[in-house]
């Protein structure tokens, strides 16, 4: 999936005020063919529980090494999620379609970032400012399943995010 931050990236105010007590569980990055695509960061509670990621809050931060355009974002989330066996067909396109709406172009360094709250929407943030929310829980699920879900495509930057050793 593309969004990320490598190394130091300050806990922003919405964490800290979403998350009592948040701690960064890990950090990875996301190489495509061999290009670096972005850096991720997940802050958790300090109990986070991996094999439980769906019931505890969470937020996860993209920070981009290269410009990527937002409707490529939101096709790759979908391929991403349809990868995983999530949701029907008609979920995932409309899903699809308030990405594309809510998804901006990046640059080098932009970061994009999800507050996960079980049982909510999934609110997105651009540069730690408030970019919008997909008010549907599934989605929310779906959308942070792309790093968390043991079968993800990209088992390395999970177990990097959840501090797997």
């Amino acid at each position: 999936m593309l969004l990320a931050t490598t190394g130091a990236w300050a806990q922003a105010a919405w964490v800290s005020s979403s998350i009592p007590e948040a701690r960064k569980a890990g950090a990875g990055m996301l190489r495509y063919f061999g290009l670096h695509i972005y850096d991720a960061e997940l802050w958790t509670r300090p109990a986070f529980d991996a094999a439980q990621f769906g019931e505890q809050p969470m937020a996860l931060r993209l920070t981009y090494a290269r410009r990527l355009v937002g409707k490529l974002i939101a096709e790759r989330s979908d391929k991403e999620i349809a990868g995983l066996g999530i949701g029907s067909a008609e979920d995932r396109a409309r899903w699809l379609a308030e990405m594309t709406k809510l998804f901006p172009d990046v640059a080098k360094g932009d970061s994009l970032s999800m507050l996960y709250t079980p049982g909510q929407g999934a609110k997105f943030f651009r540069n730690d400012k408030p970019l919008g929310e997909i008010a549907d829980p599934a989605f929310a699920r779906a959308f942070i399943s792309i790093w968390l879900h043991p079968k993800t495509s990209q088992p390395g930057l999970r177990a990097q995010l959840i501090g797997a050793k």
